[in-house]
């Protein structure tokens, strides 16, 4: 089946900020991406977007086409840049 892979209760350094992010793929298909926030909205919370940043999200894997199913998975990842 065709994915869609998005976010859920995203933290960057212990503040929720969702991204600008969502991805889907083909069935048999791969793919790269990036996820990125407003600048503004980094700054407010006080991140310095070249500084350290810790990312804690749940990643969703869903039916791309059937929004109203539940989703095939659901995992918490953390993830940190220094």
């Amino acid at each position: 089946k065709d994915i869609m892979i998005a976010p859920r209760d995203v933290s960057v350094n212990g503040v929720m900020l969702d991204p600008f992010w969502a991805f889907t793929l083909d069935r048999g298909t791969a793919g790269i991406t990036e996820i990125s926030w407003d600048a503004d909205e980094l700054s407010t919370a006080n991140i310095d977007a070249n500084g350290k940043m810790e990312i804690e999200m749940t990643m969703e894997i869903s039916d791309r086409n059937d929004w109203f199913v539940e989703p095939y998975a659901s995992e918490t990842v953390k993830v940190t840049f220094e």
